[in-house]
């Protein structure tokens, strides 16, 4: 059996693949792949469904095994599947900004990943991920859930004056403009983070506060939403 650049990219929200190639005689191709999140939080559990039913389908033929931010570290996951850590990664491409830019207008886009696919923007994206992240982007999934502001305290004014706000490449501007300084750090750490007031807050989607039980700080959100993850 062989796969060749065989990969997975997407969850505006990415999921990647690298470069894997198997011989015919290989009973079993054994897969590693890296989720920017812990499985049981909404978000990745998509994914780790996904993967279950592919062991299960192709059971004696494909084996994926998921690591997450605990082994790798979520804002590092797309190094480690560029240079052929893992061989898979899921998780947002502005996660991968810095690396590859074009990932980001997934956020700002309108449309759905069905329209991407037949309209030439997927190729388009495909082959900037071939390029700069030595993969192939697959699929992407939960089009339109919309971000939210979130924090421990009210703003003033419409201003977030001297907050504190736990942020990625996707938020910084923004919370700048707004007077707050992004803290980068990975979901897992905001917890410990709000619990010892290191942040009085975060950018988020709609889903998943609980999840990680971040609603025992957080107090307030800001609409409308903005951007789509």
């Amino acid at each position: 059996m062989t796969l060749s650049k065989s990969v997975i990219a997407g969850l505006s929200m990415a999921v990647a693949a690298t470069v894997i190639t198997a011989s015919a005689q290989s009973a079993e191709v054994k897969l590693k792949a890296a989720s920017f999140l812990p499985t049981r939080i909404i978000y990745a559990k998509y994914f780790g469904d996904w993967v279950k039913n592919v062991n299960q389908v192709c059971k004696g033929k494909v084996k994926i095994s998921i690591v997450g931010p605990a082994a790798i570290k979520s804002l590092e996951q797309w190094n480690a599947v560029k240079t052929g850590v893992v061989d898979m990664h899921y998780g947002p491409p502005n996660y991968y900004k810095g690396a590859m830019p074009e990932g980001a207008v997934t956020d700002l886009a309108s449309n759905e990943t069905a329209e991407r696919r037949t309209n030439g923007a997927w190729a388009m994206l495909n082959e900037q991920h071939k390029k700069k992240l030595n993969v192939v982007y697959m699929t992407q999934i939960i089009d339109g859930l919309k971000f939210f502001l979130y924090t421990v305290k009210p703003a003033e004014g419409g201003r977030f004056d001297d907050f504190r706000l736990r942020s990625v490449p996707i938020y910084d501007l923004f919370f700048k403009s707004m007077g707050a300084n992004p803290v980068r750090m990975g979901a897992p750490s905001v917890y410990t983070a709000l619990e010892r007031k290191v942040v009085d807050g975060m950018g988020w989607p709609l889903w998943g506060v609980n999840g990680f039980g971040w609603h025992k700080f957080l107090k307030y959100r800001y609409e409308p939403g903005f951007l789509t993850a």
